[in-house]
C-alpha cells in the first residue's frame, strides 16, 4: 500500500506523544492541579486509543480502520486539551490574586513552617 509509511510514522508519533503525556501525569516534579491532571489523562488515553486504532488498521488492513473510532479518540484528545487550557487559565487567574495557601505550587516539605503561637 502506498500510504503505509505515513501511517507507521503517525503511529510512532502518537505512541511517543502518549508516553510523554503519561510521564507528565506520573511525574511528582510537575505541580499541576486536579483539573490539569484530568485533562492530561484524557489526552493520554486519546492518543493511546488512536495508536490502538491505527495498529488495528495496520494488522487487519487499512480499509478496516473505522473513521468513527478515530473521531472518538480525536474528541477525547481535544476534550483533554480544552480541560488543560481551562485548568491553566484558572490557575493563572488564581495566581494573580493573593492565594490562601502558599503550598499550592511547592512541595509540602519545602514549605516554610508557620507557627501562629510563636512570638516575634
Amino acid at each position: 500500500m502506498q500510504g503505509e509509511g505515513i501511517v507507521v510514522f503517525n503511529l510512532i508519533c502518537y505512541a511517543l506523544t502518549c508516553v510523554g503525556l503519561a510521564v507528565l501525569v506520573m511525574s511528582p516534579r510537575i505541580k499541576d492541579g486536579v483539573i490539569i491532571k484530568f485533562g492530561l489523562i484524557a489526552m493520554t488515553l486519546g492518543f493511546f486509543f488512536r495508536c490502538a486504532g491505527i495498529f488495528d488498521g495496520l494488522a487487519y488492513g487499512l480499509d478496516k480502520m473505522d473513521v468513527l473510532y478515530l473521531s472518538r479518540s480525536n474528541a477525547v484528545i481535544n476534550g483533554g486539551l480544552i480541560v488543560v487550557v481551562i485548568g491553566y487559565l484558572v490557575r493563572t487567574k488564581a495566581g494573580a490574586k493573593k492565594q490562601r495557601r502558599r503550598t499550592d505550587w511547592m512541595d509540602i516539605e519545602d514549605a516554610p513552617s508557620v507557627d501562629r503561637r510563636a512570638k516575634s
